[in-house]
């Protein structure tokens, strides 16, 4: 399946980034530059860090699970009646937890105790949990297991999303002159002087050539004639 972000390519830009950074320390502390390579293959291969040393050292085949863990039970995505929940078991004292609740008791089973017994038992595991989440909304759902102390949350559609208010606060915006179209990015994941102090609004980028005669003229002294000549043979 596509995974829906190009996170071969932002995560290469990340890992180029961490380069540059080490490059710029080891330039000052030894006075000396370097060469950086980044293969978006290599950060493709680095986003199976735990799949590959599963699979090469123990043997274990790794293989497409949906919502599901490859260690962990239960683990997935469940449809209330009004969206999606996501809930997570990583113990069996979490899990012990879980069937604490009236809602889940009837799942208090000698089977499910371990872990093991839940990953062997997944398929019915699931189908149980799917019937209590679709009897109730996602809010019901996540206060019963987030005032159980259990890991749980909301699958949120975009526009959810960019209404909560700790989003809200950190969405870039930039308006074309233009055209006067507002456009909105999202921001850095670290908040940033720059945009603080901008109140995280930024001009817009130039169109291509759109600077020319300033920076030619003004910056660069081309008297302007010459700079008309140049745009007449479509040199600029």
């Amino acid at each position: 399946m596509n995974i829906g972000v190009p996170v071969v390519d932002m995560g290469a830009g990340e890992h180029a980034y961490g380069q540059i950074m080490k490059a710029l320390l080891e330039r000052h502390i030894t006075g000396e530059g370097k060469r950086i390579d980044i293969s978006l293959f290599d950060s493709a291969i680095s986003w199976a860090a735990t799949h590959l040393p599963v699979s090469l050292t123990s043997g274990i085949e790794v293989t497409r699970r949906g919502n599901t863990h490859q260690f962990f039970a239960p683990v997935s995505l469940f449809q209330t009646r009004d969206g999606y929940v996501y809930l997570g078991v990583g113990n069996d004292r979490q899990w012990e937890t879980l069937v604490h609740l009236s809602e889940f008791r009837h799942l208090d089973q000698p089977r499910y105790q371990t872990n093991r017994g839940r990953m062997r038992n997944i398929p019915h595991l699931l189908t149980e949990i799917g019937k209590i989440a679709a009897r109730k909304t996602s809010g019901q759902i996540l206060d019963l297991i987030k005032g159980a102390g259990l890991v749980a949350g909301a699958a949120r559609t975009l526009k959810e999303l960019q209404q909560d208010p700790l989003v809200q606060r950190r969405l870039i915006r930039t308006k074309d002159p233009k055209t006067e179209t507002v456009v909105v990015l999202a921001s850095p994941p670290l908040e940033t002087p720059f945009l603080n102090a901008s109140g995280y609004r930024l001009s817009f980028p130039p169109r291509l050539g759109e600077h020319n005669r300033r920076i030619l003229e003004d910056d660069l002294g081309y008297p302007l004639e010459d700079i008309r000549s140049l745009e007449r043979e479509r040199i600029l």
